[in-house]
């Protein structure tokens, strides 16, 4: 039964259904979308799976009079029209020109004749973009946090850890930033309790550009620095920061071992 606070929350819900021929080897774009009530346009991208197997879907927000809190609900229907998969995003700020990732299903699992997802390569989606109400949510539009964190970085305020680009470049940052932005570095901090000292086997402005990322959530780059900075992204498996690069590079220059 869901939740009666989330249900007064939800201020209207568009629903609607892609039908694709799915191919491994390439991603897929779907037509635009559009929503007069809510005057909003949209499309949808079925990217093939990753070097984890996890095949990713994107909704790319076209054209949007005023951002809005909301989530997606994508559910598979298998052969038979019965809703089989289900997955939820995460809670997003939706923009226009936004583009929203999320993992929907491991390769195998959809491809598995078993599941019978797939009828003749060809998968059926069901998505409900809700849109929330934020009315009970207190925010301060003038907070400083992203630039209080941005500059505990550059300033090396109560740095404890030091990471080392190839270029033997030095950046002191912070052990409960990083384990808490990103799982491999929880990881490896929990591996490694005593190491203070770290390389990253990449060049310094890849490594000035990803611990941006990292501590502010948002990091303006130049072209040539995408593909470095998306192979960083895949190493760390900062899949949020490798969604945007792989949205910012166009298709034929992606990396094939990505």
């Amino acid at each position: 039964m869901s939740n009666n606070k989330d249900e007064r929350s939800v201020t209207s819900e568009l629903c609607f259904k892609w039908k694709v021929n799915y191919d491994t080897k390439q991603r897929i774009e779907s037509d635009l979308y559009s929503s007069n009530i809510t005057n909003l346009t949209w499309k949808m991208e079925l990217c093939n799976a990753d070097e984890e197997g996890q095949v990713k879907i994107d909704l790319c927000l076209v054209s949007c009079e005023n951002s809005f809190k909301g989530l997606i609900k994508y559910i598979i229907l298998d052969r038979n029209g019965k809703e089989s998969y289900f997955k939820d995003s995460n809670k997003e700020q939706f923009e226009q020109d936004g583009v929203y990732s999320t993992y929907l299903i491991p390769s195998d699992k959809l491809t598995d004749p078993a599941n019978k997802l797939l009828f003749d390569d060809r998968l059926t989606i069901s998505c409900r973009l809700i849109i929330m109400n934020d009315d009970s949510l207190i925010t301060n539009t003038n907070c400083s946090l992203i630039a209080d964190l941005g500059n505990m970085l550059e300033n090396k305020i109560l740095s404890d850890v030091i990471l080392k680009s190839k270029d033997k470049h030095e950046f002191r940052a912070h052990k409960c930033i990083l384990a808490a932005r990103c799982d491999y570095f929880a990881t490896l901090f929990e591996t490694c309790k005593k190491n203070k000292f770290y390389n990253m086997n990449f060049d310094r402005k890849t490594c000035e550009a990803f611990l941006l990322y990292i501590y502010t959530g948002k990091v303006s780059v130049s072209d040539e620095l995408l593909q470095p900075l998306l192979k960083l992204a895949n190493k760390y498996k900062l899949k949020e920061l490798k969604s945007l690069c792989e949205n910012k590079l166009p298709k034929k220059n992606l990396p094939k071992n990505i």
